[in-house]
C-alpha cells in the first residue's frame, strides 16, 4: 500500500534527514519524490536509513557523475530533491557560493540541490563525510549559501519595511520574511561553528 505525504522543509538536511529515518522507523520505504511530495511503500519498520546529501555546489554533470558513483560503486539508492519549488522550464540561476555550479539552469542542476540517499540498515551509521578535510569541503558551501541567503533576505526585508508601513497584508508577508530570515540566520551561525570546529580538530592532529 502506498502512502504519499506532502511537505517542504525549511531545514531541508537535518530536518529531511531526520524525517525519513522516522518513516523508515515506522516501516516506511521511500519509492519516490516531488518537489513537494514523498511516496512511501511499506517495509520492515527499521529496514532502511536515509542520508541528505547537499549538492547544489556541484554542477550537472558532477551530480550525474557522483550520483553514479553512490549507486553503481557503493549500492546505495538515491533520489535527486530540490530546495527551491519552481515548477516552470527554462530558469536560471545564479549561485556565487558554489564551487563547481555556479550558474543553475533548467534544464540542468536547477531543482536538482539535493540527493535522498537510501541503504538497508546495517546497523552501521550512514555518514559520507567522516575526515576532518572531507567535512570542511562539504560543509563550507552549505554555510555559504545560508550566509548569502540571510544577507539578501535581510536586504529585502529593510527594504520592504518602508513599502508595508501602512499595509495589512505586505506587513503580514514581511513578519513572515522575518521569521525566515532569522531562521536562516541560526543555520548560518550553526555551519560556520561546524566549519570553525573541525579546522581546529584538523590543526590538532596535524
Amino acid at each position: 500500500m502506498k502512502k504519499i505525504v506532502f511537505k517542504y522543509f525549511f531545514d531541508f538536511l537535518e530536518g529531511q534527514e531526520k524525517w525519513l529515518n522516522k518513516m523508515a522507523k515506522h516501516g516506511y520505504r521511500l519509492v519516490k519524490v516531488g518537489k513537494l511530495t514523498y511516496e512511501f511503500e511499506k517495509c520492515n519498520p527499521s529496514e532502511y536509513i536515509y542520508c541528505v546529501e547537499f549538492v547544489a555546489d556541484k554542477s550537472n554533470s558532477e551530480i550525474k557523475k557522483y550520483k553514479n558513483f553512490l549507486e553503481n560503486d557503493i549500492g546505495y539508492k538515491s533520489f535527486i530533491k530540490n530546495i527551491n519549488i519552481n515548477w516552470s522550464f527554462g530558469k536560471m540561476k545564479f549561485r556565487p557560493w558554489s564551487n563547481g555550479g555556479k550558474i543553475a539552469t533548467s534544464p540542468g542542476s536547477f531543482n536538482k540541490e539535493l540527493l535522498i540517499l537510501e541503504k538497508q540498515n546495517d546497523g552501521m551509521d550512514f555518514n559520507l563525510h567522516t575526515s576532518n578535510d572531507d567535512l570542511i569541503k562539504y560543509l563550507t558551501p552549505i554555510r555559504n549559501m545560508y550566509l548569502f541567503t540571510t544577507i539578501l533576505l535581510a536586504i529585502i526585508t529593510f527594504v520592504s519595511k518602508y513599502k508595508a508601513s501602512n499595509h495589512l497584508l505586505l506587513n503580514t508577508l514581511l513578519w513572515g520574511l522575518i521569521l525566515i530570515t532569522l531562521f536562516l540566520g541560526i543555520q548560518t551561525v550553526k555551519y560556520f561553528n561546524l566549519v570553525k570546529k573541525y579546522k581546529k580538530d584538523k590543526k590538532l592532529y596535524e
